[in-house]
C-alpha cells in the first residue's frame, strides 16, 4: 500500500510535468520549431504534412484557419489546393543538407531562412514566425526561388 507521501510525490510529478510541457513549448525558439519540421525528414525519415495534427499547434490561429479551409475543401471535392510537400517543394524527396538559419526577431515577429537539396536540387523557404499565446507560431512558409516561387497562405486561399 502506498504511503499519503508517495501519492502526494506522485501527483505533484504529473502536475509539474503538465505545467512545464507547455512552457517547453513556449520556450522554444523559431529555429526550434521549424527545426522540428525539419527533424521528421533526416534519416530517411517520412517527413510531415501540414494537416498532421501534432503539428497544427506550431500553427499560427491565421493559418490553421486557412488549413482548416484545406481539409473541408479536400473533404467536399476530394482535392485540395496544395498537391505537393510543402516543407520540401516537391511530391517526391530525397533530404539532404538541412541548414536552419539564425532567426530574425522583430518585437512579436520573426523570421527563419532554411535550405536544403532535394535529389540533389536546391530548395530554400523563409518561414515567417509570430508570437501567439506565449509561443513562436508559423505564420506563412515562402518558397525562395527564381522559377516557381510561392507563399502557402496564398496557396491555401487558391491565388
Amino acid at each position: 500500500m502506498r504511503s499519503f507521501s508517495q501519492v502526494f510525490a506522485q501527483v505533484f510529478l504529473c502536475i509539474a510535468i503538465l505545467v512545464a510541457a507547455p512552457s517547453a513549448f513556449a520556450q522554444q525558439g523559431p529555429d526550434a520549431v521549424v527545426g522540428e519540421i525539419y527533424s521528421s525528414y533526416e534519416d530517411g525519415g517520412l517527413g510531415i504534412s501540414p494537416s498532421d495534427p501534432a503539428l497544427r499547434e506550431r500553427f499560427s490561429a491565421r493559418l490553421r484557419a486557412l488549413l482548416a479551409e484545406e481539409d473541408a475543401r479536400i473533404d467536399r471535392d476530394g482535392i485540395g489546393n496544395l498537391d505537393f510537400d510543402v516543407f520540401v517543394d516537391a511530391q517526391d524527396f530525397d533530404i539532404t543538407g538541412i541548414e536552419i538559419g539564425t532567426p530574425e526577431i522583430s518585437g512579436a515577429k520573426a523570421e527563419v531562412a532554411v535550405g536544403l537539396l532535394n535529389f540533389g536540387q536546391l530548395r530554400q523557404f523563409r518561414y515567417l514566425l509570430v508570437m501567439e499565446d506565449g509561443a513562436w507560431r508559423i505564420d506563412d512558409i515562402v518558397a525562395v526561388s527564381d522559377d516557381m516561387p510561392w507563399t502557402l497562405s496564398v496557396l491555401l486561399a487558391g491565388n
